[in-house]
């Protein structure tokens, strides 16, 4: 079994593996994030694996995604190596994550790109709305 890349620690079946799908087919099929937390560890380690558009933007509030493609969210563009989650909090269906998500840029170096990041809860599943990068 392979570790998961949101560096949890556990393996990527019994982590983020169980929400990702790679259709929308798939959808129905894989349980929802349970926890804003649960959602942003998935979808990073789904930009960091690739080819993962359609659960990226089926995981993304509607009203916020409208000029995003599967297609698009599925290239990767860079390496992502790996992802601290500092802060995290929830109230009702709002949540937010604080984190700083670790990647090489273009000379190798280690980078980081540091994010508030909200959620919504809507008919039981969590969707990413936006995020304040600093």
């Amino acid at each position: 079994m392979s570790v998961c890349p949101c560096t949890s620690g556990k393996a990527f079946n019994t982590c983020c593996g169980r929400f990702i799908f790679s259709s929308k087919a798939d959808l129905q099929r894989k349980p929802a994030a349970k926890t804003p937390e649960q959602l942003m560890r998935s979808r990073f380690t789904a930009y960091a694996l690739g080819n993962y558009g359609d659960y990226l933007l089926a995981t993304w509030w509607p009203l916020t995604s409208q000029h995003l493609s599967s297609v698009e969210l599925s290239q990767k563009s860079c390496e992502w190596v790996r992802l601290d989650v500092l802060e995290k909090g929830q109230k009702g269906n709002d949540g937010w994550v604080s984190f700083c998500a670790w990647y090489l840029d273009e000379n190798g170096s280690e980078q980081a790109m540091c994010e508030r990041s909200t959620f919504k809860r809507e008919n039981g599943r969590w969707y990413y709305v936006d995020g304040d990068v600093s």
